[in-house]
């Protein structure tokens, strides 16, 4: 009796699931990809004159689609989320380029839509005479902090005593040739942190590769200094576009920072975000 009970129960419990399941099933409607796609770029300053633009790089990208939710688009093979269609961004190759630009609608439920548009552009900027040549870290207080935004530095930054107790950092040089190389000239010793392989952050010898021993360039733009080569860095060798690197062996082989020059060409602000808005900020001045 016991177990006919049993059964009872079971089979009134498995219809009971079953026509729960039947009663939360759940429909999506029609799953249509973006379409009626369109895709602008406008170079800054191009008019008659000037067919690729003012020489700066910079672009604005705007895309539109029907059924489309967010959107990223593509330069040259490097993506970047725009959920808003609009992107403005600096192209940075020096000289008059072309660049294949596609724009990536995104749908419901991951459906995606594309078009390319091939745009010429000109980036023939120079900096002033006097930005060439040898600078270091300021050794004023808040010339380096880091911070949630670009306006919000509130997680760290140097203060009076820093640089009596990194003075082994504050002598390093950062070297822009008029030949498009670059150099870190850090000397006999640097200061170094626990992912350089010491056990507290100290000065010690430079380690490898961001010892200034590698075949280093840059280029600028009016807005960015780009260094190429792996282990150049401007302020820490850690911090690059993704964030910081936890060990010399993923050092990066480019990296981009956003830069202010001063009127008289003696200060040099830098800052280069990452994760977002996350900002790294450095102050460097004109070495003797």
């Amino acid at each position: 009796m016991r177990n006919k009970t049993f059964i009872s129960y079971l089979f009134i419990s498995l219809a009971f699931l079953f026509n729960a399941c039947e009663e939360q099933s759940f429909e999506f409607g029609d799953i249509n990809a973006p379409s009626n796609l369109n895709l602008t770029v406008e170079i800054f300053g191009q008019d008659d004159s000037n067919p690729f633009g003012d020489g700066s790089g910079d672009i604005t990208i705007t895309m539109t689609a029907d059924n489309a939710i967010s959107y990223k688009f593509s330069i040259d093979g490097s993506v970047i989320m725009s959920p808003s269609g609009v992107l403005t961004t600096t192209l940075t190759k020096l000289g008059t380029e072309k660049y294949i630009i596609t724009g990536i609608a995104i749908g419901v439920a991951g459906t995606t839509s594309s078009m390319s548009v091939e745009s010429q552009v000109s980036v023939t900027f120079s900096p002033p005479d006097e930005f060439y040549g040898a600078w270091k870290i300021d050794p004023s207080a808040g010339s380096m902090a880091v911070g949630p935004t670009p306006s919000n530095l509130s997680w760290w930054s140097s203060g009076d005593d820093t640089a009596d107790e990194r003075a082994c950092f504050y002598d390093d040089l950062y070297i822009f040739n008029q030949d498009g190389t670059f150099q870190n000239d850090l000397g006999d010793v640097t200061w170094l942190e626990s992912w350089q392989g010491v056990p507290d952050d100290q000065c010690g010898s430079p380690v490898a590769p961001h010892d200034g021993s590698g075949s280093l360039t840059y280029s600028i733009t009016r807005n960015l200094i780009i260094l190429n080569g792996t282990g150049a860095f401007l302020g820490l060798p850690k911090v690059h576009n993704a964030g910081e690197i936890n060990s010399p062996n993923q050092a990066v082989s480019n990296i981009s920072y956003n830069y202010i020059l001063s009127e008289d060409s003696n200060i040099l602000e830098l800052n280069i975000q990452y994760n977002g808005e996350n900002t790294w900020y450095f102050r460097l001045v004109k070495a003797d």
